[in-house]
């Protein structure tokens, strides 16, 4: 049974007795018991009455996209809130395109990733100011006073800490892997080396060593 309001061929709502499916917007429902379809719109809106702006779901070309419409509901958002790529099964939040496996993107300066305990005890953070192009990223245990920060600008090298094995490494973010400012290795400290040969080793010129 096919229902439409001027082209009784036209899908409208579309009852399939034999397989239980009800589409809308096809005369051909599968899959699953409710088939609704459109290649030009959203294909599944939410309301909250007037007033309120409604949640739509889309299928575009086999990606999943979820935004808001305007409060009259007349048309969507310009960015898709959330965003599900069928072919590689990336996500994002923000953008349309995600590029990684999770895709944040912000238009604002606050925080695009926050990880925080209930009682507001331990933090990740991570912030992008477009104004100044300063990029932070703060790790906080406020029980143990403890923190990590790493703060870099658009126009200048950015900053890494690096364990490989049970090593610390510091570094500038163009240095070599194998070139770090600062070393912490079981023998020792190192400025300028690796392999620290005491306690306390500064390597400051090649075949220049300071060790105490």
């Amino acid at each position: 049974l096919t229902t439409s309001a001027d082209n009784p061929s036209a899908a409208g709502i579309t009852l399939d007795y034999e397989t239980g499916y009800t589409g809308i917007g096809t005369t051909t429902p599968s899959i699953s018991a409710l088939t609704v379809a459109s290649t030009t719109g959203a294909q599944l809106s939410l309301s909250a009455g007037a007033g309120f702006a409604q949640w739509v779901q889309r299928n575009a070309g086999g990606n999943l996209y979820f935004a808001t419409t305007t409060v009259a509901g007349t048309a969507t958002t310009s960015t898709s809130a959330l965003s599900i790529i069928g072919s590689t099964g990336n996500v994002g939040i923000g953008t349309a395109a995600p590029a990684s496996p999770l895709h944040i993107l912000r238009t604002t300066n606050d925080a695009s990733i926050k990880l925080e305990t209930e009682d507001s005890e331990f933090k990740i953070e991570a912030v992008y100011d477009n104004g100044s192009g300063i990029g932070r990223l703060d790790i906080v245990d406020l029980v143990q006073d403890r923190r990590i920060s790493l703060e870099g600008r658009d126009d200048l090298a950015g900053f890494q800490i690096r364990s490989p094995g049970d090593n610390l490494y510091f570094s500038g973010a163009d240095t070599a892997a194998e070139n770090p400012s600062l070393s912490i290795t079981g023998e020792g400290v190192g400025v300028g080396t690796t392999s620290p040969y005491a306690r306390f080793s500064i390597h400051a010129y090649e075949d220049t060593y300071v060790d105490t």
